[in-house]
């Protein structure tokens, strides 16, 4: 018995192992097994990841990247080291070895960054906050700590008092565990704004004049002091909401949210609390809820070590501002994004992605699970970005890094109930990503070397170099008169001697890839490998034929596996039951060197000349296959870095 079947949507993305029975569920018929460095387009199909252009060589050493930008045009990536800050732009270091007090690896993973106009805050628990100012041009960067007007201040010993010296005539009787507010403004009896607890009976002593150093008859019993300091810690973390900024979570007030006064950022003065006066919140719940991250959404959110919280004030204010817990996950200390309309964070097992989302029907905040289907992919992130939409796509992307240096990619679009994921990796590491408007850009290590890598469209390998030569008119020679009919148009072929192609490209490859051997493809064409000729700074590869376009880079793996097929058939669901794959369609838009079950489709056919570039090809490529599988898949891969749209796959299958 044979039977026919499509699979024209694979927008569930790649599903885990765990699922791959699951024949009952929609999202089977519209997942794989595998998509390895794919992209999930949202009209249905997949295509090959963009190849990474090579932008700088940066440092041996860890390091971090955010961005920086100051306007439309003037846009830039901060590299985070330990000791320095380095400015790019353009791929180019503008501004190298700024110096910073951020003293190890562990400081910089953990930073909280946020930018508004010309200035960037940065916050840890263990440093004092720190702002990046651009002074003007590219090479001019300022970075100072950040000086506070009315910094908020703290009790860190006993809640209340009995009484207050405030250096007028007090004269009162005292008996043991009386405690005295000593707030005189002089520390000459006494430290200022300090609790003192009597171990004595006193009869009418005056509290202007008692000599609270005596320690007979007091004890020091705790202080007003600033909030934030090198002994009690600093804010971690931060954001701007509502014309405030806000700082959360000390080492000593780990629960505790500051709001500064509005449009005025670094005063935190509480006033006599009207509207427009700093806040000062502390989350009491019923168990330890460490401030993780504070973000902007719709809401002003807080994620915790023990829960998700938001601000239920429309205008936060002194009097209406009030913390609701929503759900209990916990976060990890890595900055949340929004995308489509929700928030996305890293819940507490550090391994899956939550969409943090008001749902009607709950009338509350939803924590909900968007790695389910795919949680295999996500191990444990140490980096996260969003993209919305370019101008090759039309959905929204998140990337995850993961820390065995693979990406985890996320293609979400909430109302048209489309969310896959598929699976990067790269000859390297992915350590970092970050998303310069609409510009993705990955740190990545390589030899030992971290190197800063641009999201290329339109190439086809990693690390690369692009050269154009100046094109002909028309494309390569003629072919015996013969005109050409390719994706529906007619090519008319004439001589190139109007065009000027490339003999060979000099580039700056670092050193660490002296041995290493580079793909290079010729217009569509995939010549021999090359390692460079020389030193790093003049590495001339040499073409064996000349192009108009010569890309120079490093391959990756490209393959989508589809799940076990399966049909209903009048004896049921044919999942368990031995069957052959006897013929595969692969329905192909724009593409070249496509293989199925590792047999090549084909490229080229006997109306072309051998000697010129192959044509991308649109629509079915057909494979009859042997052999009968109870878990039949088809893997359908490329092996040479070239373009690749996969629209679906049919096939016929024989019981």
């Amino acid at each position: 018995m044979g039977v026919e079947y499509l699979q024209s949507n694979l927008t569930s993305g790649e599903l885990t192992p765990e699922l791959h029975a699951r024949v009952d569920i929609n999202k089977y018929n519209n997942g794989v097994a595998s998509a390895e460095n794919m992209v999930i387009l949202p009209h249905g199909g997949m295509r090959r990841r963009p190849g990474l252009s090579k932008i700088t060589d940066t440092h041996t050493e860890k390091s971090r990247i955010e961005p920086f930008v100051f306007n439309t045009t003037q846009k830039y990536i901060i590299q985070f080291r330990v000791g320095f800050l380095d400015i790019y732009r353009d791929g180019v270091r503008v501004a190298a070895d700024i110096v910073a007090p951020y003293s190890t690896d562990a400081v910089i993973e953990t930073l909280d960054v946020i930018q508004s106009a010309d200035t960037m805050i940065i916050t840890h628990d263990t440093v004092a906050p720190y702002k990046l100012q651009r002074q003007g041009s590219d090479s001019s960067w300022l970075l100072e700590a950040i000086v506070f007007t009315n910094a908020p201040e703290f009790n860190f010993g006993v809640g209340t008092d009995d009484y207050e010296n405030d250096g007028t005539t007090q004269v009162i009787t005292t008996v043991i565990g009386d405690v005295v507010f000593n707030n005189d403004g002089d520390a000459l009896l006494g430290k200022d704004r300090t609790y003192y607890e009597a171990q004595t009976v006193q009869a009418s002593i005056d509290l202007a004049l008692e000599d609270y150093t005596n320690a007979t008859n007091w004890t020091e019993v705790g202080t007003i002091e600033d909030a934030w300091s090198a002994t009690r810690g600093w804010p971690a973390v931060c954001t701007f909401h509502q014309n405030r900024l806000w700082l959360a979570g000390t080492t000593e007030r780990p629960t505790t949210i500051w709001a500064s006064k509005v449009n005025g950022f670094f005063d935190f003065g509480l006033g006599t609390g009207l509207a427009d006066e700093g806040i000062d919140d502390t989350l009491d719940t019923d168990q330890y809820n460490k401030i993780t991250n504070i973000f902007s959404g719709r809401k002003l959110q807080i994620f915790t070590t023990g829960g998700e919280f938001f601000n239920g004030a429309e205008v936060i204010s002194p009097t209406s501002s009030e913390w609701r817990k929503q759900t209990g996950y916990g976060s990890k200390r890595l900055r949340p994004i929004l995308i489509d309309g929700a928030t996305l964070f890293v819940d507490s097992s550090n391994r899956t992605i939550r969409q943090f989302l008001y749902d009607f029907n709950e009338d509350g905040y939803v924590s909900l699970n968007l790695t389910l289907l795919s949680s295999h992919l996500v191990t444990n992130a140490l980096a996260m970005a969003s993209i919305k939409g370019t101008q090759f796509d039309v959905g929204d992307y998140v990337y995850v890094i993961n820390d065995d240096g693979t990406c985890a990619v996320l293609n979400t679009m909430r109302h048209e109930e489309i969310s896959g994921w598929t699976h990067w990796t790269t000859d390297g590491e992915f350590k970092d990503v970050t998303v310069l408007d609409k510009e993705v850009y990955f740190l990545v290590l390589r030899n030992e070397e971290y190197f800063i890598e641009k999201l290329t469209e339109n190439t086809y390998t990693d690390h690369n170099v692009v050269i154009n030569g100046v094109m002909p008119t028309t494309f390569t020679v003629t072919h015996s008169g013969v005109p050409v009919v390719h994706d529906g148009e007619e090519v008319v072929y004439t001589d190139v001697s109007t065009g000027t192609p490339i003999t060979s490209i000099t580039t700056d490859y670092h050193v660490a890839f002296a041995t290493t051997e580079f793909k290079v493809v010729a217009d569509y064409s995939i010549m021999p490998d090359a390692t460079y000729e020389g030193t790093g700074g003049s590495n001339v590869f040499t073409i064996t034929r000349d192009a108009y376009r010569i890309e120079v880079g490093l391959n990756f793996k490209t393959s989508v596996v589809t799940l076990p097929i399966s049909n209903e058939t009048q004896k049921g669901v044919t999942l368990h039951r031995r069957k052959r794959v006897v013929k595969v369609d692969i329905n192909v838009l724009e593409s070249l060197g496509v293989y199925a079950r590792k047999r090549y489709t084909g490229d080229r056919s006997f109306t072309v000349v051998l000697d010129q570039a192959p044509i991308p090809f649109t629509g079915f490529k057909e494979m009859y296959l042997l052999g009968y599988n109870r878990l039949q898949e088809v893997e359908i891969h490329q092996e040479e870095p070239l373009p690749f749209i996969l629209r679906g796959i049919g096939t016929e299958i024989a019981y």
